[in-house]
């Protein structure tokens, strides 16, 4: 007995096996194409230009059909009726793949701002940077800074150390760290936001910056010659005025201290010659160091400080032993 095939009020086919044969005669009629054509490409310039990828299958069949029936004004209308079931199902056969295309393309640009880009400053080097909207900076040693492109949130993600020289823009600038993010419009300032270091260290050089914690949206806003610093201990934040060139002399290849304490001397000469110093517990109660690092290689500058520093100092490879004077090199 021969199979019937199954076919719903429309016509349409309903067993998928019988739709290869029925697509075959329906393409058959080639006065067709001219309308299918011009209603496909209309349909695929629509979508590449959407701001939002929203796919309506049936409004493009509403649109094939009212196309159809101005091609086929004069016929009878349920020749023209029948025309319209059928080529809604063979526009929807051809149109399914084509919008999956265009669907994928939309989304791959509106997706774009994804796509990560990422600026490493080595250790023991320093890195200067220029952002897609015209502002710059350094990364010093052991930092990242990341972005999502195109950069039109004016967002990057800073770990490390960076200074930044920012465009002013209507969009506010951000800078996030691991702990809190600063929020500028136009300005110069120094963020030094290293994961191992106590404290997130916001010091402004020029314009005006807000930084924010990330632990209880608690804010402060200073002014040129300030410095915020955030606790992460205590989650806290307080402002000083500093002097500025003390944080931000590293991006001229110089290291600055005044009174600083030693061993915040030695982590940032262990970031500014890539060696890893393992300090002697007598010698972090020493005193407090004021002197400028410029040109000196790592062993001029341990000799310089025996001097005023009662200790020893043995070098092995990327490894330095500080130990108290006449006592034995740590292992």
């Amino acid at each position: 007995m021969e199979k019937k095939d199954k076919k719903g009020p429309d016509g349409f086919p309903r067993d998928a096996d019988s739709l290869p044969d029925w697509m075959e005669k329906q393409f058959d009629d080639e006065k067709n194409e001219p309308v299918l054509k011009e209603t496909l490409k209309n349909k695929w310039i629509e979508f590449l230009n959407a701001s939002t990828p929203v796919v309506d299958l049936k409004h493009i069949l509403y649109q094939i059909h009212f196309n159809m029936n101005v091609k086929e004004r004069g016929k009878p209308l349920s020749e023209t009726g029948r025309l319209y079931h059928w080529f809604s199902k063979v526009a929807a056969f051809i149109v399914l793949p084509l919008l999956i295309l265009s669907i994928y393309l939309v989304f791959d640009r509106v997706c774009e701002p994804l796509q990560v880009a990422e600026i490493v400053a080595p250790k023991g080097e320093k890195v200067q940077f220029v952002l897609p909207d015209g502002s710059s900076g350094y990364l010093n040693s052991g930092s990242t800074l990341k972005y999502a492109y195109p950069f039109q949130k004016r967002l990057v993600e800073l770990d490390g150390e960076g200074f930044f020289d920012v465009v002013h823009g209507r969009k506010a600038f951000t800078v996030q760290t691991h702990a809190m993010k600063i929020e500028v419009h136009g300005t110069r300032f120094n963020v030094c936001a290293y994961r191992d270091d106590p404290d997130v260290v916001t010091t402004l050089e020029e314009g005006r910056v807000t930084v924010i914690s990330d632990a209880d949206g608690e804010s402060l806003t200073i002014k040129p010659g300030q410095q915020a610093v955030f606790s992460r201990a205590s989650n806290l934040l307080t402002s000083m005025t500093v002097d500025v060139g003390l944080f931000v002399s590293w991006k001229e290849n110089m290291l600055r201290f005044q009174n600083t304490p030693f061993p915040d001397v030695v982590k940032k000469m262990e970031r500014w010659y890539d060696v890893k110093i393992a300090l002697d517990d007598k010698l972090r109660l020493t005193q407090q160091y004021t002197m400028t690092i410029k040109t000196e290689s790592l062993r001029e500058m341990l000799e310089l400080m025996l001097v005023t520093t009662p200790m020893s100092y043995e070098i092995k490879e990327d490894l330095v032993y500080l130990t108290y004077k006449n006592g034995v090199p740590m292992k």
